[in-house]
């Protein structure tokens, strides 16, 4: 569970630092740095390219934020994360995600 719970703040932190970018209270290059910066924790203290080539990529997504291909999407639903389901790891991830308003 706590590479699970670990996994699920780290992508809802990523959402939320989208939303900051999103409305002018993040630049670019420091949501990028950020967002690179958590994942590597994941990947042995690495930064991946492929992550890294993804995240450009994104830049130009202009899906809202509630449509399902969106960026938002891919960092914050629970699907995405890259941790199996479990019961414990899903009430986690439901409880944080209210507490963040989204």
């Amino acid at each position: 569970m706590e590479t699970a719970t670990a996994r699920i703040d780290s992508s809802l932190e990523d959402a939320q630092d989208l939303l900051n970018y999103q409305s002018d209270k993040m630049n670019w290059e420091t949501f990028k740095f950020k967002c690179l910066q958590r994942h590597s924790k994941f990947n042995d203290g690495n930064i991946s390219t492929d992550y890294a080539e993804w995240i450009e990529v994104q830049k130009s997504n202009t899906l809202s934020n509630s449509s399902s291909g969106s960026f938002f999407t891919a960092l914050a639903d629970f699907d995405n994360i890259g941790c199996e389901y479990d019961d414990n790891a899903y009430q986690y991830y439901y409880k944080k995600r209210k507490l963040l308003n989204f």
